[in-house]
C-alpha cells in the first residue's frame, strides 16, 4: 500500500534534486494496513527529508558562490563602457531571482515533508493505541466468561490508565485535528475493542454490584437466625 503513495526523486527545472508529493498521498497515510507500513514510510520519509536538507545546503552553497560573481561584476562595471555595465546588473537581478525562487521551491518541499512524517508518526501512534486496546479486550473478555471479578477489574483499570495517557499525550488536538471515533471507524478493529471494553465495564460493574447484593443478603438472613436462636435459648431457659 505504500507503493500507492506517490514519493519519487526527481530534478526540478531548476536542477534541485526533490521529492513530489501529491494531496492524495499525505491524505493516505492513515489507510495503511500495517505496522511495518507505517514504520517504512515514517523511515523513507525521514531519508527523502534529510535529502533535501542537503540539496538545501548545496543551494546556500551555490548563493554564497554567486556572491562573490557578484563582487567580481561590480569591479568589471567600473571598467566597462555603460552598456555592458547595464547589462551585467540585469543579469544579477535575474540570478538572484532565480536563486530566491530555488530556495522557496526547496523549502516548500521540506514542509511538505514534515506534514507527511507527522502523518505518519501519528498513523503509527495510533495502530499501537488500537494493538493496547485489543489486548485489553480479550484480558476483559475472558476474565468476564470465567467470572474474575478481580482480573476483570484490572484489565479495567488498564484501560482507564491508557484513556488517561492518551489524553494528557495531546495527540488528537496537536498532531491532527480529528477525533478519535473517525480514526477508530478507519479501523474498525480499534472501534469494536473500544465498545467492547466499554460495554464489558458496564457488565462488570452490574456483576459487582449483584455480587455486593448478595453477601448483604446473605448478612441480613444471618443475623435473622441468630435473633431466632438467641429468643428460643432464652424460652428454653424459662421453663
Amino acid at each position: 500500500m505504500i507503493d500507492s503513495l506517490i514519493l519519487s526523486s526527481s530534478v526540478a527545472s531548476d536542477g534541485v534534486s526533490g521529492v513530489e508529493l501529491s494531496t492524495d498521498s499525505i491524505d493516505s497515510v492513515l489507510k495503511l494496513e500495517s505496522e511495518q507500513e507505517i514504520r517504512d514510510l515514517l523511515e523513507s520519509t525521514l531519508h527523502l527529508e534529510s535529502q533535501l536538507e542537503s540539496n538545501l545546503d548545496q543551494l546556500l552553497n551555490e548563493i554564497s558562490l554567486n556572491s562573490n560573481t557578484r563582487q567580481n561584476s561590480i569591479h568589471l562595471f567600473s571598467t566597462q563602457s555603460f552598456h555592458h555595465s547595464l547589462t551585467a546588473i540585469e543579469e544579477l537581478e535575474e540570478l538572484l531571482k532565480n536563486n530566491k525562487f530555488r530556495a522557496e521551491h526547496v523549502s516548500n518541499r521540506v514542509r511538505e515533508l514534515d506534514v507527511l512524517a507527522t502523518r505518519a508518526q501519528y498513523a503509527l501512534y495510533t495502530t499501537e493505541y488500537i494493538l493496547a486496546l485489543k489486548r485489553i479486550q480479550n484480558g476483559l473478555q475472558l476474565a468476564l466468561s470465567v467470572n474474575d471479578i478481580q482480573s476483570a477489574s484490572n484489565h479495567s483499570k488498564e484501560y482507564f490508565m491508557l484513556k488517561k495517557k492518551k489524553e494528557l499525550s495531546g495527540k488528537d488536538e496537536v498532531v491532527m485535528e480529528e477525533d478519535w471515533r473517525e480514526i477508530a471507524e478507519i479501523q474498525s478493529d480499534g472501534y469494536e475493542a473500544l465498545e467492547f471494553i466499554k460495554n464489558g465495564i458496564d457488565e462488570l460493574l452490574r456483576r459487582i454490584r449483584q455480587e455486593g447484593n448478595e453477601k448483604l443478603n446473605a448478612l441480613k438472613d444471618l443475623s435473622d437466625g441468630t435473633e431466632w436462636n438467641v429468643l428460643v435459648s432464652v424460652e428454653d431457659m424459662g421453663e
